[in-house]
């Protein structure tokens, strides 16, 4: 039979081997993903660069139609482009964003873009004033139009240029990755059942060894319930005894700074266990004004003197006077460094009347 250290020494090494084949699988279809995404991201990019070029180009038409035949339709593609470009820059704005060289051309595209759009309504301007098909300043607009617009085509083509490299690297990533994925997840399946097999042989094996246990279990679970009852007995007996002396107990606990009380002293004092957690606030609450001092100055005593004592004091509740004994003893905790005290408190209000009376 193999040894339960053993069996623990195994169990780890399979998973910890799951675990590293997991996170390679997870690392391998997370790479995938990336790949992915950024195969779309370039894909859209590209398609985004040709829609602005598309539009440039699309203006630059409409306006020489106009210039040829003086005709306003043909200036419709002209307007249509002012009113989509801007959003179609906005969008390429926002997939280049986390790249600053890609901001960077897109940028200078952008101001490359201005600039021609306003050649354009120049020359527009011009070909409305004059009657002439085309004079020396409308001419010398088109030329600049015409190497602005080379420029625009070359930025362009920069931004497709950079952006189709990494589409090619990314889909050569990507195809590495989605071949790699099924090895990993068949790896991980064949450890997985080698695992879970030898597991459920041990498991098997603890079943027959907890056949015996329960037996035993059921033996100590009747001497157990006989331990149980006999202290249930003890502790109702120690309640009805404090109930007829009229008195409760308390413990406080120096490390934790912890106080407890029995039920005894929650009737003492006319609380509800449910109501209030024991504290020094609630213990000194009710004390009448005169004899605070005297219970203050007792319980520092017995904290820091170490030493047994008892004190008699009054306290209010419900506008009536109660008398009350308090008695307390430090006793060594058993780490030997601090203490605790334990106490009583019993109610000795009828003595103090048979007192009076005699």
């Amino acid at each position: 039979m193999i040894k339960s250290s053993v069996i623990r020494v195994l169990f780890f090494a399979i998973m910890l081997v799951l675990m590293v084949v997991s996170y390679l699988t997870y690392r391998n279809l997370n790479k995938y993903t990336e790949e992915v995404n950024g195969v779309r991201q370039s894909s859209n990019v590209i398609r985004a660069v040709e829609a602005v070029f598309s539009s440039v180009r699309e203006a630059e038409t409409g306006h020489r139609g106009y210039q040829l035949t003086r005709d306003t339709t043909y200036l419709e593609p002209y307007y249509n482009s002012i009113k989509i470009l801007p959003g179609q820059l906005k969008q390429l704005d926002s997939l280049v964003m986390n790249s600053e060289k890609k901001s960077m051309y897109v940028d200078t595209l952008k101001q490359l873009i201005t600039y021609q759009f306003t050649i354009i309504n120049q020359i527009l301007s011009n070909a409305q004033r004059s009657s002439l098909y085309m004079d020396q300043y409308e001419s010398n607009l088109l030329a600049r139009g015409k190497t602005n617009m080379s420029e625009i085509r070359r930025v362009a083509s920069e931004i497709n240029g950079e952006e189709e490299n990494i589409f090619k690297e990314r889909v050569s990533n990507e195809t590495t990755f989605r071949n790699i994925a099924p090895i990993a997840l068949l790896t991980y399946t064949i450890i997985a059942l080698i695992g879970m097999t030898f597991l459920f042989s041990r498991v098997l094996d603890a079943l027959n060894k907890q056949e015996i246990a329960e037996q035993k279990l059921k033996e100590n679970i009747e001497t157990l319930k006989k331990e149980v009852g006999a202290k249930e007995e003890r502790g109702l007996l120690l309640r009805e005894a404090e109930t007829l002396a009229h008195m409760g107990s308390w413990r406080w606990y120096e490390k934790k700074d912890l106080l407890i009380w029995s039920e005894g002293l929650y009737e003492i004092w006319g609380l509800n266990d449910l109501e209030m957690k024991p504290s020094w606030s609630s213990f000194l609450g009710n004390i009448y004004r005169d004899d605070r001092k005297k219970v203050e100055d007792f319980l520092s005593r017995v904290k820091t003197e170490k030493e047994d004592s008892e004190v008699n004091y009054r306290i209010e509740l419900d506008g009536k006077i109660k008398h009350v004994l308090m008695a307390a003893k430090p006793r060594k905790n058993s780490d030997g460094q601090s203490n605790d005290v334990l106490g009583t408190v019993i109610d000795i209000t009828n003595q103090k009347l048979y007192e009076r009376q005699l």
